[in-house]
């Protein structure tokens, strides 16, 4: 078992703000939330109590699915780029108000190619924010299509940290709905990263660094079938594997398991779901995490902070 004073160090990213405007602004538009969850209510100051009670010495805060998106004739540019900049400017003063425990990514009006360069802009570089926030697909839309390159070529001249969330996807399910949050986003995580990898927008821009949520879904399992069928090679993927980071929310000592075997603890960083997920349900993942079998101290303090202060180097 671990000492307890190990147990405070962690650095959570993967945690969502829910700021109120933003709730109020998409439900004016119709939307409740995500396929099958309404929105939570969420605060800086609810939280901080959620992470004091885990031991979560900081958090970099990012916007969740549904983001600010609206799929309507083709998307509403303009309401993406205002709430993407007013959702930054919320994030920014969050981190002003509380430095020692806040970071944050930026919000993007994904999949607008310039008005997501403009928020890119003025997020990393004016308002100093700790990467951006991308989901596997916006209505239908990857990535890792040729329409984006530009995108990835200014994260490459800051050498941006890109924080990988899944997305559902838009499809008429019917009977099988029940499945969708489940399956579909673990599978749409692998499918969204071996596209951006069959691309090769991973090998194009050396310099930007992913975290992929939920320990990346199906794609550790998707590249080792890849190889098996001949569609990537070892050595291509070794090329940009110091690359990858993969959190640990909503994991368990199976998958820690092999997660641990598939990228090592190099490339694991701690992650809870925190903000949509309920306080319990922090609480259970950080317990999981804290008493795993496949963990030594060393493997702890990795994937707690030094792993994530290699990605942010002024983190504390």
């Amino acid at each position: 078992m671990r000492k307890q004073e190990e147990k405070h160090r962690k650095i959570d990213v993967h945690a969502h703000m829910i700021p109120e405007f933003y709730v109020k602004k998409m439900k004016k538009r119709g939307i409740n939330g995500p396929l099958w969850n309404d929105f939570p209510r969420w605060s800086p100051e609810k939280d901080m109590k959620v992470m004091r009670h885990n031991g979560i010495a900081k958090r970099i805060l990012s916007l969740s699915i549904p983001g600010v998106w609206i799929e309507e004739k083709g998307g509403d540019i303009v309401f993406a780029k205002e709430l993407a900049r007013e959702c930054n400017e919320y994030a920014s003063q969050i981190k002003k108000t509380f430095p020692d425990y806040y970071g944050a990514f930026a919000t993007i009006p994904f999949p607008n190619t310039s008005g997501t360069i403009e928020e890119i802009k003025y997020a990393l570089d004016v308002l100093k924010l700790d990467g951006i926030t991308l989901f596997t697909n916006t209505g239908g839309r990857y990535p890792g299509e040729d329409e984006f390159q530009a995108i990835f070529s200014e994260l490459d001249a800051r050498k941006a940290v890109v924080f990988i969330h899944p997305e559902d996807i838009p499809l008429e399910y019917g009977e099988y709905s029940i499945l969708a949050p489940i399956i579909d986003r673990l599978l749409d995580t692998g499918r969204s990263m071996a596209h951006l990898l069959t691309q090769d927008v991973l090998s194009s821009y050396p310099n930007v660094r992913y975290i992929l949520s939920h320990g990346g879904g199906s794609f550790p399992l998707i590249i080792k079938w890849m190889e098996y069928y001949n569609q990537i090679h070892q050595e291509d993927y070794q090329k940009i594997k110091s690359r990858l980071f993969f959190d640990t929310a909503q994991q368990g000592n199976f998958l820690y398991r092999y997660l641990k075997g598939f990228c090592g603890t190099s490339q694991i960083v701690f992650g809870t779901d925190g903000g949509w997920q309920s306080p319990v349900q922090v609480a259970q993942t950080v317990k999981a995490f804290d008493t795993s079998i496949h963990f030594n101290s060393a493997d702890f303090e990795a994937i707690e902070w030094k792993n994530v202060q290699r990605l942010f180097p002024n983190t504390d």
